[in-house]
């Protein structure tokens, strides 16, 4: 207790101070009693944070640094902030100079090394000659004073920040081999600081200005593609992520439309096989423009519809087989007849019709871009084994192309109410939507709880974004998450088993308002989910199936049951 003349002057001074002020001494006196140099601690920054992200990043050999960055995500979410975490080796190094706000956690190996998973950071901090003047930051580093270099990692990436010009809103912190005491001081110099910062205000919800055509066409280039899937799976799904122009924003659960292009070198043979000029101007559908441009980016070529190859038929005045073929393969079996106008061949051809994918990116986490989950489409023929057209395309994208979109607005898929609870029924890349909205959720501070029940093949190679869903488990947005994959042996259960095996919780997140959102292959996550759900309901409710049918029903008329099937 304090005597009664320091009482006074403590009274005093709190009717003095303002509310920012009596956060920055209860952070300041924590310090102190912690045992932490809190007298060091620069004062705060005036620039605001409030619209921006504080990305965590962490270094980790061991996982101690891992579990420090995590527990300080967590607290930052608590507190209203929006919060990105992310591995060292996951982290793009060319982000930093957008960053507003990096906390570092990061230990030290051997000779003062920085872990592997933090050597390409390590390196680029060093290498790193631009200022980053707008960036503020803090470090804590994790070691043991039983080598010579205590900390050394930590302390250099501290060092090259300063000299980078960036503003340190906390001293560093040195944590021996027991860690948690002085890590969570740091942690609590950290709070503070960003305390004192403007309040928090909750992002608004993005909006999509749409043209009256209800597209809106832009023009983003391929950043990222990465094979999700480990080795020895049977699925290739890729990753993608595009930047985008300034302007544009969208919404969880909407998706963009990506007309492909042929093969230029299926192109090439096409034009051979018709005898004309690649720049021979033709029409279609009331444009003109060269044959290679056509038949690269216009009409459809591949896996031509019986309807044109009748018209074909009827062109060349030959008997052809009801059957689906390419163009290339039925100009080759079944000629073009030299005295045709090629004009002819493009009077009955159809266009390309884009291909509608879900965007798997948040627009408040992953701010200027658009992710894609995209997953290789192979099918047999009676020629054998072939890839999708749309699927080939998007996945084969290379880096730096430029890719024509549009957003599409799935009106009945839409992000829930933040203050209502959502229930995400996943296979394979029905996985998509429900990282935009979780990460969305994350980012904006959302009250309603959030599921997952997601189920694939393989564990160890189609496990799609599973680091991404353990930190959001850990972190607190992800409240639960089941899964289960049909060719492991220990966890052999499909996606209706797990709606079968978690009824009862189901049923009372039901009760209690929940949306419960199914994504995925028509084929496994369409009837044979919805014929749980409905077993489920008709027991819990005691009620025949027709019964239960009207409950979903009624579900769905409210918004809060909705199915993405492909």
């Amino acid at each position: 207790m304090l005597a009664p003349a320091k009482l006074q002057q403590l009274h005093a001074l709190i009717e003095q101070s303002t509310s920012e002020e009596w956060l920055w001494m209860s952070g300041y006196l924590a310090g102190l009693a912690r045992g932490n140099d809190a007298a060091q601690l620069p004062p705060a920054s005036n620039k605001a944070t409030a619209n921006g992200i504080v990305t965590v990043l962490y270094g980790t050999e061991t996982g101690n640094s891992k579990k420090v960055a995590t527990t300080l995500a967590g607290k930052l979410k608590q507190a209203g902030r929006k919060t990105k975490l992310v591995a060292a080796e996951q982290y793009k190094l060319q982000q930093l100079s957008a960053e507003e706000t990096l906390l570092i956690a990061i230990s030290t190996q051997g000779e003062g090394e920085p872990p592997a998973n933090a050597k390409a950071l390590y390196d680029y901090l060093h290498q790193l000659q631009t200022p980053l003047q707008g960036l503020q930051y803090a470090v804590v580093a994790l070691g043991s004073k039983s080598y010579p270099l205590f900390c050394q990692a930590g302390i250099d990436v501290d060092a090259q920040l300063k000299r980078l010009q960036a503003t340190a809103i906390a001293p560093i912190a040195l944590c021996d081999d027991d860690y948690e005491p002085v890590a969570d001081a740091w942690m609590s110099n950290v709070l503070t600081a960003l305390q004192q910062q403007a309040p928090v205000a909750k992002p608004a919800a993005a909006v999509v200005s749409v043209q009256s055509s209800g597209k809106k066409t832009f023009t983003a280039t391929l950043g990222v593609n990465q094979l999700l899937n480990d080795t020895g799976s049977n699925k290739k799904v890729h990753h993608l992520e595009f930047d985008l122009p300034e302007e544009l924003v969208y919404l969880p659960g909407n998706a963009v439309g990506v007309t492909p292009h042929n093969s230029a070198s299926v192109v090439a043979q096409i034009i051979q096989l018709l005898q004309v000029q690649p720049d021979a101007i033709f029409s279609f559908k009331q444009q003109s423009a060269s044959a290679k441009h056509l038949l690269t980016q216009v009409v459809s070529i591949s896996h031509l519809t019986t309807a044109v190859v009748k018209k074909y038929a009827q062109l060349i005045q030959t008997d052809i087989p009801d059957t689906r073929i390419d163009l290339f393969d039925l100009l080759r079996i079944y000629p073009w007849p030299s005295e045709f106008a090629a004009q002819q061949l493009f009077d009955i051809l159809n266009p390309i019709t884009p291909r509608l994918y879900t965007i798997s990116s948040s627009p408040n986490t992953h701010p200027g871009q658009i992710h894609l989950t995209a997953a290789l489409h192979e099918f047999d023929t009676e020629e054998g084994s072939k890839h999708g057209f749309g699927s080939t395309y998007v996945t084969q994208l290379k880096p730096g192309t430029k890719v024509d979109m549009f957003l599409h607005q799935q009106k009945h898929f839409q992000i829930p109410r933040s203050d209502r609870h959502l229930i995400m029924l996943a296979y394979g890349t029905g996985i998509a939507p429900f990282r935009s909205m979780v990460a969305e959720r994350d980012a904006t501070g959302a009250s309603g709880k959030n599921w997952l029940l997601f189920a694939e093949e393989n564990r160890v190679t189609d496990f799609y974004y599973q680091s991404e869903w353990q930190s959001l488990h850990e972190t607190g947005s992800l409240h639960q998450w089941h899964v289960g994959f049909s060719t492991n042996t220990q966890q052999q259960k499909t996606l209706q088993q797990l709606v079968l095996e978690h009824e009862e919780q189901l049923w009372q997140w039901l009760n209690s308002g929940a949306y419960v959102f199914i994504s995925g292959e028509k084929a496994v996550a369409g009837k044979p989910v919805e014929e749980a759900l409905l077993q489920l309901i008709a027991r819990k409710q005691q009620s025949s199936e027709e019964a239960a049918a009207n409950y979903l029903k009624e579900l769905a008329k409210e918004g809060r049951y909705a199915k993405e099937l492909y």
